[in-house]
């Protein structure tokens, strides 16, 4: 399985973490999510887990735009 990871987000949000793991699960290609808070209620980290013929730039990408166009949050990558 591959494994990709996203951190740092610029904002707090209002959503349930587990609403937002199950909903990224519906993405092709991943299996598992698991989200990091920070003390704040940043988005820290988002593990993923994925299946091994994934290209992990892709899913990125579609990570970030789910986030964006169905919650409004905005995730950096890096």
């Amino acid at each position: 399985m591959g494994k990709n990871e996203l951190g740092k987000v610029s904002r707090n949000f209002n959503y349930e973490v587990e609403d937002i793991e199950r909903s990224l699960k519906v993405l092709n290609d991943i299996l598992f999510v698991k989200i990091v808070l920070s003390e704040d209620r940043d988005i820290k980290e988002i593990h993923v887990i994925t299946k091994d013929s994934s290209n992990p730039k892709k899913i990125i990408r579609d990570i970030e735009s789910f986030l964006v166009a169905k919650y409004n949050i905005q995730v950096d990558y890096r």
